[in-house]
C-alpha cells in the first residue's frame, strides 16, 4: 500500500485489511499526505503473516522473519499513532516501523 503527496485518508490505515487473513507479509509506504486518524501495519480483525505460524509453532522452514509486516514513514503526516501491529488481531512475525530516511543498503 502506497500513501503519496496528494493523499488525504479521513480515518485510519490498515496494511493487512479489514476481517480477513493475510497470509504473507504486508508493506506500508507513506511518502505524504495526512491520515487523520492512525496507521497500522497489520489489520483491522485480520490477521498477517499466517504463513509464518503452524498449530502451535512456527511453520516447516518459517522464522519470524520469513514474512514481515513494515511501515515505511517518509512523509506526510500521521494525526494519532503509528502501529506496526492490526487492531484486535495478530501479527505472526516481524514487525516493523521505519521513520524518516532510508537505511543503510536500501
Amino acid at each position: 500500500m502506497n500513501i503519496n503527496t496528494s493523499a488525504d485518508v479521513r480515518g485510519s490505515v490498515f496494511g493487512g485489511g479489514e476481517a480477513g487473513i493475510v497470509k504473507e507479509g504486508v508493506v506500508v509506504n507513506m511518502n505524504g499526505g495526512e491520515v487523520t486518524k492512525d496507521v497500522y501495519g497489520g489489520g483491522a480483525l485480520a490477521n498477517t503473516n499466517t504463513d509464518n505460524w503452524g498449530t502451535t509453532t512456527w511453520a516447516a522452514g518459517k522464522t519470524s522473519a520469513s514474512n514481515t509486516t513494515t511501515i515505511n514513514l517518509k512523509g506526510g503526516k500521521v494525526n494519532r499513532n503509528v502501529y506496526g501491529g492490526g487492531n484486535n488481531a495478530e501479527v505472526t512475525g516481524d514487525s516493523k516501523v521505519k521513520i524518516g530516511k532510508k537505511d543503510e543498503g536500501e
